[in-house]
């Protein structure tokens, strides 16, 4: 396929802006979380297959389209791991309704049972682990989702309290255009989906025990 130089200095052009706005910030978004009896250590962990074959960085998001070209990656406008965007997303939520928590930092690759050594080292008798399984947004001039989070309650024994899946994908029909809506619409969505996600009823009641 030919272009002419004004295709040229259009490509250039749209690749250029999206070189500065590929980044999402997704810990503006206020998670509704349950209420706890105790202290409650949080981490969450990097489980997702591109992530783990080294295709995509652990600060991956998604992919914005430009129209033109191969699609750009769409990292956390923090620079750190998604994982760790979603740990500190989370206990800011606990924190606001007066919950004293620990963030459990989570290592690439780390599994269930690393980030459980890591918690013996906190205070708290609740662990709150997350496995990020899948998640991804496509952007063009729409937003869309697909996700796989997995949350567990665990006590200091090692018991399993509670397990709980969310998984599914979605589309956002409307236009959008400015790359800021589509960041508040992936932040937004990621924070209802643990919302709802932690809002189950085993969830609730192993935190609250």
């Amino acid at each position: 396929m030919r272009f002419g130089l004004s295709s040229l200095f259009a490509a250039a052009a749209l690749a250029g802006l999206a070189a500065c706005a590929n980044q999402y910030d997704l810990g503006t978004a206020d998670t509704a979380v349950p209420r706890t009896s105790g202290p409650v250590a949080i981490t969450v962990i990097e489980r997702r297959d591109s992530v783990l074959a080294g295709r995509k960085p652990p600060s991956f998001v998604g992919l914005q389209s430009l129209g033109v070209g191969e699609p750009l990656d769409v990292t956390t406008s923090s620079g750190q791991p998604l994982a760790d965007d979603m740990a500190e997303l989370l206990a800011a939520a606990f924190y606001r309704q007066q919950t004293e928590t620990w963030v459990v930092r989570s290592s690439f690759g780390d599994t269930a049972a690393d980030a459980f050594r890591a918690f013996l080292a906190s205070p708290s008798d609740r662990l709150l682990l997350i496995e990020i399984r899948e998640w991804q947004t496509d952007t063009l001039i729409s937003v869309s989702a697909t996700w796989d989070l997995v949350a567990r309650v665990y006590d200091r024994d090692g018991t399993v309290l509670a397990e709980e899946r969310e998984r599914g994908s979605r589309e956002w029909e409307e236009t959008v255009i400015l790359d800021e809506q589509k960041g508040r619409i992936a932040a937004d969505h990621l924070s209802a989906l643990l919302g709802a996600l932690l809002g189950r009823r085993s969830i609730a009641a192993a935190l609250a025990s």
